[in-house]
């Protein structure tokens, strides 16, 4: 029986591996030549093994980009209005995006060149001790300084804590001089114009003013949507936003 060698002329040639030399200079042009010259299937391949971190990264930094751009052009869009109700609770059927959207329509505003912020879920716990309820107490101060709050209020607790006190300490505009006469004469005849305290640096009283409503069985204080009752809204003593904190009031009442 004869063997016979294999013929080293008769074997396949081996496929030729690209490895990245170290001491070699890439470019992108070098790059997409190699990956060209070895195929579709080994050309991805060594694509994969060797650029999948840079991919990734560059995937993650344009994500980032595209989602800081998306989140200041909206927040750049004008307020309509800013709505900030405490110590309240949401029935479980509520749609605060819906209210926002209906309100829009009722101003002839649209959501996509302005905002809304019905912030409704917001809690103060005033007995509170604790570095946390001082923070969101402070919070509340910080925004109104801003002009960041329209209309404002909650339960009694929250009113009486931002109402009650001297003029230029308290939150709550004098509905009295604020609301449109016929307006307030509706719902002073309805008895629910809440009356606070206005007084001295002692604390002395010196008179009252209307401070705010109670919107119980009202457009945000049903069933639906806010269930704590009784609560309490008013404008807020600096608001940029007069005009449409009124009409904001006026049409929880379905007010013509």
């Amino acid at each position: 029986m004869r063997i016979e060698a294999d013929d080293p002329s008769k074997k396949q040639p081996k496929k030729e591996e690209f490895n990245p030399v170290k001491s070699e200079k890439h470019s992108f042009k070098s790059e997409i030549a190699k990956m060209k010259s070895m195929g579709f299937k080994d050309g991805w391949e060594y694509f994969w093994s060797y650029y999948k971190v840079p991919v990734f990264v560059i995937i993650g930094v344009i994500a980032i980009v595209i989602s800081i751009t998306v989140s200041v052009i909206k927040n750049s869009r004008p307020f309509i209005v800013q709505v900030h109700v405490y110590n309240n609770y949401l029935s479980d059927n509520a749609d605060v995006d819906s209210l926002e959207k209906e309100f829009a329509d009722y101003e002839g505003m649209n959501l996509k060149d302005y905002q809304i912020n019905f912030n409704l879920t917001e809690y103060l716990d005033f007995n509170g001790t604790d570095e946390s309820s001082y923070t969101s107490m402070m919070k509340v101060m910080a925004m109104a300084a801003a002009h960041d709050l329209d209309v404002l209020g909650g339960n009694t607790a929250f009113v009486n804590y931002y109402g009650v006190g001297e003029e230029d300490n308290t939150l709550f505009a004098d509905l009295e001089e604020t609301l449109p006469p016929a307006f307030f004469q509706y719902l002073k005849e309805q008895d629910r114009i809440l009356y606070l305290s206005r007084t001295d640096e002692a604390g002395k009283v010196l008179g009252q003013y209307a401070a705010a409503i109670d919107v119980s069985d009202t457009r945000i204080v049903n069933k639906n949507c806010l269930l704590g009752t009784p609560c309490y809204l008013g404008i807020a003593v600096n608001t940029s936003r007069l005009q449409t904190s009124i009409d904001f009031l006026e049409w929880i009442f379905d007010y013509q």
